[in-house]
């Protein structure tokens, strides 16, 4: 797991903003949709506990 952080990801972000859009689209999108998602399940958690 350390190893896709270290090595792949920056090598994935390097072809992005090399190369395809498209991807880095995709990427960014799937960002996105994880930091939507984390931060609606803390905001039900929190508001649980409020």
């Amino acid at each position: 797991m350390t190893r896709f952080f270290t090595g792949e990801l920056p090598v994935q972000i390097n072809g992005y903003l090399n190369g395809s859009s498209q991807g880095f689209t995709v990427f960014l999108v799937t960002m996105i949709a994880l930091l939507m998602t984390l931060w609606s399940f803390m905001w039900r958690h929190t508001k649980k506990n409020g």
